[in-house]
């Protein structure tokens, strides 16, 4: 373990050349947080205010995650004597950077002078959305009975997410009127909040009917937005019979991100394949942009319409994971396959990028496949293809073989 002065200089590296921060990262997070991790805050901090460091942002967000694994009275032990020159961060110019630091802000511990001073940051017009939303969260954390006051009312303004979001962060129970401010204030300007935000502001307000009434009159940022809560709350708990008929709905949006966020909910979960078959074989067969996903679809739920068009999927190159092993058992005639089958054998010995465990899973599954043809030829060049192949290959592609000899 680095002792404290290989620690700052590590520090001191990272601030000279961004490309350094992993290895100051290694040294504080391998094994838990090093014990003189609190130290470090302060360096990095003086770094990235001096104006001078390769990369602020990168520096402060290490210090943002040595923040969030200490507890709060050490953290915000750690920050105070440096709050000034976070704070001034602030009048920086990338944005990312005056977030950052914003946030950091926010773990300094009950300060109702500088909960006054990011309030008036929040309220600068001139400040941009995401900054405001931050600087308000961090504001009502340093001073949250005064938040208690003041917050409520931002829920008739533009600010409107900013402010349940701070009101969720610091733990007061939500007004009956905030699931109207939440859908009137998202649909009127989705930018404003990060679309992660959507979820937890939902469950916090307590009303799904916020979703539905986005999606009515929201753009198409905002209708993504609502795709992507239904997936995240998908996962969470069973959606109600009117928020599946919504993300159904979705599939059909004039948008293609609305509908490419709707289809990666769809595709990976049975129940919701099943009742979007029909659309999910169609869009198969008409050469849809969504079709690997389809063909995963109807495969995962034992529908057979991906059969016509296994051959091309392997040829084309678009073939979803779990096609290899569905052809195992499928005994598709071999002419529709030999083709496809080889080509595709061919693209993964030449180096295809794909993960480790699919590639070898797609080699033994298509070489058996082959092998199960009974046709010579094709045995004879899967041998070829063998050849050409790495070590890792060759001794996958054999096994293949020899669980048919």
């Amino acid at each position: 373990m680095p002792d404290k002065a290989e620690l700052l200089r590590l520090v001191r590296d990272a601030s000279l050349d961004a490309d350094r921060v992993g290895a100051l990262e290694s040294a504080l997070f391998a094994g838990g947080l090093h014990p003189d991790a609190p130290v470090v805050v302060g360096a990095l901090i003086e770094y990235a205010a001096a104006g001078e460091a390769d990369d602020a942002e990168s520096l402060l967000l290490t210090v943002a995650q040595v923040v969030d694994m200490l507890p709060e009275p050490t953290a915000a032990a750690a920050l105070r004597p440096h709050r000034k020159k976070v704070l001034g961060l602030l009048a920086g110019p990338d944005p990312e950077t005056t977030e950052t630091a914003a946030g950091l802000l926010g773990s300094c511990g009950v300060d109702p002078a500088l909960a006054a001073r990011l309030r008036v940051v929040a309220d600068a017009p001139e400040t941009d959305a995401w900054l405001r939303s931050t600087a308000m969260v961090s504001a009502a954390r340093l001073d949250p009975a005064a938040a208690a006051r003041w917050l409520p009312a931002q829920l008739d303004s533009p600010r409107a997410v900013a402010a349940l979001d701070a009101m969720r962060t610091i733990g007061l129970p939500p007004p009956p009127t905030s699931a109207a401010a939440l859908a009137r204030a998202w649909a009127a300007d989705s930018e404003q909040a990060s679309p992660h935000s959507l979820t937890k502001l939902v469950r916090y307000v307590g009303d799904y009917s916020v979703l539905p009434a986005i999606a009515g009159v929201g753009d198409d940022r905002a209708r993504s937005d609502v795709a992507s809560a239904l997936g995240a709350l998908h996962a969470l708990e069973p959606l109600s019979p009117e928020l599946t008929d919504l993300l159904l709905a979705l599939l059909d949006d004039s948008a293609v991100e609305v509908r490419r966020r709707a289809y990666q909910v769809v595709v990976f979960d049975a129940a919701l394949s099943r009742r979007a078959a029909d659309r999910l074989a169609t869009d198969l067969s008409r050469g849809d942009r969504a079709r690997p996903g389809a063909m995963y679809a109807l495969i995962d739920i034992g529908d057979d319409r991906w059969q016509p068009f296994a051959g091309q999927a392997l040829r084309e190159g678009w073939a979803p994971p779990n096609l290899s092993a569905a052809l195992v058992s499928a005994g598709l005639p071999w002419a529709q396959l030999r083709e496809g089958v080889l080509r595709r054998i061919e693209a993964i010995v030449a180096g295809v990028p794909m993960p480790i465990r699919r590639r070898i899973d797609e080699l033994r599954n298509l070489v058996l496949v082959a092998d199960r043809s009974g046709d010579a030829t094709a045995r004879a060049e899967v041998g070829r293809l063998l050849e050409r192949a790495d070590e890792v290959d060759k001794m996958i592609m054999r096994r293949a073989f020899q669980q048919t000899d």
